[in-house]
């Protein structure tokens, strides 16, 4: 649990870097490491991947690390939502 929120912050954080435009090559490593430690069964590690590859790609495009931060910050929004108890119940939720 305390590895996955630090991941999601971590995640976060690069994403609004990224948005900004004060994103490190420091930043894409120590993010990418982290996702590595938490697996391939966390649901941030394919998310983190393709931002940490497009960020290095966009070598200074603006818009495109912009783009991938807003992709990467949807990614923590939905990895955080709560996950109902009785989510399977097609008699209450559809």
């Amino acid at each position: 649990m305390r590895s996955r929120v630090a991941l999601q912050c971590a995640a976060f954080a690069a994403a609004l870097s990224a948005r900004s435009d004060v994103l490190k090559p420091a930043d894409l490593d120590d993010l990418e490491r982290q996702a590595a430690l938490a697996g391939q069964d966390n649901p941030l590690t394919a998310p983190i991947s393709r931002f940490v590859a497009t960020c290095r790609a966009a070598r200074g495009d603006r818009k495109t690390l912009e783009d991938a931060g807003i992709a990467l910050s949807e990614a923590v929004r939905v990895d955080t939502l709560p996950e109902p108890p009785d989510g399977h119940r097609r008699d209450i939720h559809g």
